[in-house]
């Protein structure tokens, strides 16, 4: 039947895949460990212990047959978006496990990318760039934290689970931009980072200090209307497209 067969393709696929040294895959443990208890408490799904135990299951398994990555902080996060979804343990496995080769098959470093959000930015709102380069907030790591799990602490669970719908569709990876004489892709989240930054402008440039500046942009967190980030990102995002869309 189907499941034996789904049965037998999952010894084979262990069966092919290297494990990775207990060494590493004791460290993954403990701070697996340490992040699965604090995953999303506020959500009824994840109150239960029985779910949090999934959660453990999928990233000790990931850590185990991917010793080349681990288990990273924020991976908890990210998983929680696909088990809420789908309540299936091997779904969400697999579609976690889908996200992140694809994050391992994006070459653009996150300082990088950062560069790239500094100058959409600019193009967007001189005033609010000429801000940030002017103030010790220039390097905006901030935007470190959104693009490590793609806003997901950002948003309601969800908003969360639609802005992971819209920037995980591959058509929006298509943009470019021009950085000296190089072409570079301008990623749908690049343009949601500085969306949201234009949008909030007026309450994060009534601050003056790094702290003040950077905890307003904390204070965001939750208490944004997603639509209207979406709707500016792809305005931001439909000036750097290249793409041809054909109609039959």
């Amino acid at each position: 039947g189907l499941v034996e067969a789904l049965q037998v393709a999952a010894r084979v696929f262990a069966a092919r895949h290297r494990v990775g040294p207990l060494a590493s895959y004791s460290q993954s443990r403990r701070i697996i460990l340490r992040d699965v208890a604090r995953t999303d408490r506020h959500n009824h799904y994840f109150s239960h212990k029985r779910n949090l135990r999934k959660v453990h299951r999928i990233l000790m398994i990931y850590a185990l047959f991917h010793p080349e990555v681990g288990y990273c902080q924020g991976m908890n996060d990210i998983l929680a978006v696909f088990l809420l979804v789908t309540r299936s343990e091997v779904d969400a496995y697999w579609m976690f496990s889908t996200y992140m080769k694809d994050k391992q098959l994006d070459e653009d470093p996150t300082l990088q990318k950062i560069e790239v959000v500094k100058k959409l930015l600019g193009e967007e709102d001189r005033d609010m760039a000429s801000f940030f380069e002017s103030s010790e907030c220039c390097e905006m790591l901030f935007c470190h934290k959104w693009l490590l799990v793609d806003f997901k602490r950002e948003f309601k669970m969800q908003d969360a689970i639609h802005m992971y719908e819209v920037i995980r569709c591959h058509n929006l990876d298509t943009g470019t931009l021009t950085m000296g004489k190089a072409e570079i892709c301008c990623h749908f989240q690049l343009c949601v980072c500085a969306a949201i930054l234009v949008l909030h402008k007026d309450l994060i440039c009534a601050k003056n200090d790094t702290v003040s500046i950077y905890s307003t942009i904390n204070q965001l967190a939750m208490h944004m209307n997603l639509a209207d980030v979406l709707s500016r990102a792809e305005i931001i995002f439909n000036k750097h497209s290249k793409k041809v869309f054909e109609f039959s």
